[in-house]
């Protein structure tokens, strides 16, 4: 097979670049050529070929996989492995070890190591090709995804509507969050507070799950934001049933001498003692049924406009944007 050739700098191509992709391999590798595929798909390629090399070069170029050949000229690329591991840097990256797969005692070794994958070193190039996309697909949607309630964040619902924009498909964007959650969460505890965006994640993912047709995505923005993006023409069911839901589950969250009072008390930033009253969901809609919209932005931005709306209201409300044009 042909050897591949070191590089050392990013290759460049049109479009936006997919990935950081640092291969690992000496210079008399008979490695498939992935340097020339690699940056057709748009990949920003880091090539060295000693493991030295490899542990510096990732620190400062902070890979999202890692092709890291076994057979090093310097270490083995398995301590290479377990440096990139060990590196706060370099942790999180996924790492393919190349090497020879027919030994089991190397593949468990590579995987004790630290690597996600271990594959022979001459495997075919489309297969690493396709592996390298399904470990950055994997990847970003683990590290988009919100720690606390596993939903997709900001970015999956932006390319969402801005998709529909794009496709003139009819939408609605749904904004949506607690009123007094920042009180509750001063009464009884972010824990306690993670428990109430746990329940309000469980009532959207219920409501956006039991949708059909499309578009259909609901996420978590961070914090007591969610979003949910549906049809048009089932958002007053959509919002209505979210609503719904949250009044009869509210109840669960509070301890029973609060829920008995009809309110919490909480010191403000003043040092004034203050009653809150149970939380409430408050939720904002756009919709492209009525009006069209430039830019994602635009659409985010009428939805928490009609958030706010939402939250005048003393109990759990929606609003909906009536403007045409």
């Amino acid at each position: 097979m042909t050897a591949i050739h070191p590089v050392t700098r990013g290759l460049a191509a049109e479009g936006a670049t997919r990935g950081r992709v640092l291969v690992v391999a000496p210079v008399d590798s008979t490695s498939a050529p992935l340097q020339d595929l690699l940056a057709a798909e748009a990949h920003d390629v880091r090539w060295v070929t000693t493991g030295a090399e490899a542990i510096t070069a990732a620190a400062h170029f902070r890979p999202e996989v890692v092709l890291l050949h076994v057979d090093l000229p310097d270490v083995s690329g398995l301590a290479v492995c377990r440096a990139l591991r060990a590196d706060q840097r370099t942790a999180d990256a996924r790492i393919v070890v190349l090497g020879a797969s027919s030994s089991r005692s190397e593949l468990v070794e590579g995987l004790e190591s630290g690597g996600d994958d271990f594959l022979d070193a001459s495997v075919d190039v489309a297969e690493l090709l396709v592996r390298v996309r399904a470990a950055l697909r994997r990847d970003r949607s683990l590290r988009e995804a919100s720690p606390l309630t596993g939903m997709p964040g900001n970015a999956r619902i932006t390319s969402m509507v801005r998709r529909c924009i794009d496709e003139r498909t009819t939408f609605a964007l749904v904004h949506g969050d607690l009123r007094n959650f920042k009180a509750y969460n001063d009464r009884y505890g972010f824990a306690r507070g993670d428990e109430a965006l746990l329940v309000l994640a469980q009532i959207v993912g219920g409501v956006g799950s039991a949708l059909g047709g499309s578009p259909r995505l609901f996420g978590h923005l961070g914090g007591d934001d969610f979003a949910l993006v549906c049809p048009a023409h089932v958002v007053a069911v959509v919002c209505d049933e979210i609503v719904e839901r949250f009044d009869v589950a509210v109840r669960q969250l509070y301890d029973d001498d609060d829920w008995g009072c009809g309110y919490i008390e909480v010191t403000n930033r003043q040092g004034e003692r203050c009653r809150y009253p149970p939380l409430t969901v408050a939720l904002g809609v756009a919709t492209s049924a009525r009006r069209s919209f430039a830019s994602a932005a635009e659409a985010a931005a009428v939805a928490t406009e009609m958030k706010q709306l939402a939250k005048l209201s003393g109990s759990s409300a929606w609003r909906i944007d009536q403007r045409t044009g």
